[in-house]
């Protein structure tokens, strides 16, 4: 065997090793984020499970997960990505209704959920509230429709509110500062 060639399996077998150890690494962070959660299941949403492994792993990792104030906050990073998906999802099930139903809002959240894809669990449902009924066009222009009904973290957490084509976040807590309105679709 060569010596370059002995030197490309060296690299090559050290290059796996350290692929292995950030794997295992990253892995050890989003574990030890999962069991920081289950300690504390009033700061648990439905719409976590919106959220992919990759979601989990990188704010794990870039996470202060050595005190109880840091897990907080990066769990509250996790929720507000999870409400994203979630905002476009209703935004999009409340547009495919109201068009459905001549210009009507639903009387009752429940009622969009044939229009949800991926489907919605009413555990989820049930954090939201409605916040009008009747004809859409009766409402002003950029009228927020539903709601997040209270924050599960006094400290960190993000309130949503959804329009028929807006959303805004209002943060709560450390977060009051960190406020948006824009456009879903």
């Amino acid at each position: 065997m060569t010596t370059i060639r002995k030197t490309v399996i060296a690299v090559t077998i050290i290059a796996a090793s350290v692929l292995t150890a950030v794997v295992i690494h990253r892995q050890t962070a989003v574990n030890k984020l999962r069991r920081e959660l289950a300690k504390m299941p009033d700061k648990n949403i439905p719409e976590l499970k919106l959220l992919d492994e990759k979601k989990w792993s990188e704010d794990a990792n870039k996470g202060k997960l050595d005190t109880k104030e840091g897990v907080r906050e990066t769990l509250a990073k996790l929720r507000r990505a999870a409400k994203m998906r979630f905002l476009f999802t209703v935004g999009q099930a409340m547009e495919a209704y109201v068009k459905a139903a001549g210009g009507q809002l639903p009387g009752d959240l429940s009622e969009l959920k044939p229009y949800f894809h991926p489907p919605v669990d009413d555990a989820t449902l049930q954090r939201y509230e409605l916040l009008h009924t009747g004809k859409l066009s009766d409402l002003p222009q950029g009228e927020f429709l539903i709601a997040e009904k209270a924050a599960v973290d006094d400290e960190f957490d993000t309130l949503v509110k959804i329009g028929a084509d807006t959303y805004a976040m209002q943060g709560v807590g450390k977060w009051s500062h960190d406020n948006s309105t824009n456009k879903w679709r």
